[in-house]
């Protein structure tokens, strides 16, 4: 997997204590948008990267075919969600 970090839109779930579990997010590949639902979370984990919460989300899919894993980071206080890891 190579990092990416590109902002995505994200639909995502909240529980009743505000964690989150994302269910497809939106990413644009040389000007061509993309839907991704995602399959599975494989694993969740909470990590404090330069003082700032965030949650990373390492999933797979299938896209296209091809079943792909990738991380997705959530960063909590500015509520931003980015494809890191694909």
């Amino acid at each position: 997997m190579k990092i990416l970090a590109k902002p995505v839109k994200m639909i995502a779930v909240f529980d009743e204590k505000g964690v989150p579990t994302p269910l497809r997010f939106m990413v644009e590949e040389d000007g061509v948008r993309h839907v991704v639902k995602v399959d599975h979370v494989v694993s969740a984990e909470a990590v404090r990267p330069a003082g700032m919460d965030a949650l990373v989300f390492r999933c797979q899919s299938e896209v296209r075919g091809v079943l792909k894993q990738y991380e997705i980071v959530y960063r909590v206080k500015p509520h931003q969600w980015e494809l890191y890891k694909a």
